[in-house]
């Protein structure tokens, strides 16, 4: 009885470990506060990546082997719907080269210059690097997406000025098989 005790308390410190590892949040106010998985990264990127920043893995600049496949990221360029989208920055700034706070999953406010509707699918946008842009259907190309989340509401921005517009947060890569 004492051996099954102690394995179920093992157990139990291990994930607990893997949870706050992951930023995952034990203990969530569900009445008061959104629940929101954070994730620290590096920023590879020349510039700051500022709070509401959609961001991409940025593989393609590690070392190549599997060990050195770190949280790097990066700025997108201006392409729709990356395959490599990672998350949102909530940290205030992470200065080129820093370490800093990304969201993976939750309701964060999320940088945005493009109208969209409630309910929909997000992802990067082709005109604004760094910032969130309603999915639009593929018309059936070859491409697989990369999705950033679901809208939390209804966007109208005035003049492309830059929103911070909440978003639910959940990197998801949508499969094409045209």
């Amino acid at each position: 009885m004492r051996k099954l005790f102690i394995l179920t308390l093992a157990v139990l410190f291990v994930m607990g470990g893997i949870a706050f590892g992951a930023g995952i949040p034990n203990v969530v106010d569900a009445k008061n506060l959104p629940e929101v998985w954070i994730t620290t990264v590096y920023n590879n990127d020349a510039s700051a990546l500022g709070s509401g920043t959609v961001v991409v893995w940025d593989f393609a600049n590690s070392t190549g082997d599997y060990a050195d496949q770190c949280n790097w990221v990066d700025l997108p360029d201006a392409t729709a719907n990356l395959v490599w989208t990672a998350g949102v920055i909530v940290a205030d700034s992470i200065p080129a080269g820093g370490v800093g706070a990304m969201a993976i999953r939750g309701v964060v406010l999320t940088k945005g210059r493009e109208d969209w509707t409630a309910d929909d699918i997000v992802g990067t946008s082709a005109t604004y690097a760094g910032s969130a842009a309603e999915v639009a259907a593929d018309g059936g190309t070859t491409n697989d997406d990369g999705w950033l989340g679901v809208a939390v509401n209804a966007v109208t921005i005035t003049a492309t000025q830059l929103q911070y517009n909440p978003v639910y947060v959940q990197p998801t890569i949508s499969w094409d098989n045209d």
